[in-house]
């Protein structure tokens, strides 16, 4: 399916938000991107202008460059605990613990991690078994 060149101002930037955002959603770890008019998406802001100069239409593009979006669960991902944290605190954590661990994990932006979730699980056996 091919996308219309010749799209108003407002439906054109929610396409293009649109894009940015199934962009970043693949892409956990960039937190910006830059999509000219023809769906064109760049992590790089110096290749996007490039692109919107030289392109096949002749014409310079409109580029439009946007930002990850932070969840509202009230916590910064730069604050996440890196998974050898976690697999530290799992050792000594209660059931209570673990599960808030696991709430916490499948609350973030880019999806829960598979590590800290197989361990967070090992760890609920292993409180079970006692």
């Amino acid at each position: 399916m091919r996308r219309s060149l010749f799209l108003n101002e407002t439906k054109m930037s929610k396409n293009l938000q649109e894009i940015a955002n199934d962009v970043l959603k693949r892409y956990p770890n960039e937190d910006r991107v830059h999509v000219t008019e023809d769906g064109q998406a760049f992590f790089d802001r110096s290749h996007a202008i490039n692109h919107s100069r030289r392109n096949r239409t002749g014409k310079v593009l409109k580029l439009e460059s946007f930002e990850r979006e932070v969840k509202e669960t009230g916590k910064n991902p730069d604050s996440v605990k890196t998974v050898k944290e976690l697999s530290e605190t799992l050792k000594t954590a209660n059931a209570d613990e673990v599960n808030a661990i696991i709430q916490a994990e499948n609350a973030l932006p880019y999806g829960a991690r598979k590590t800290v979730i197989t361990t967070a699980e090992k760890r609920l056996k292993e409180l079970n078994a006692q």
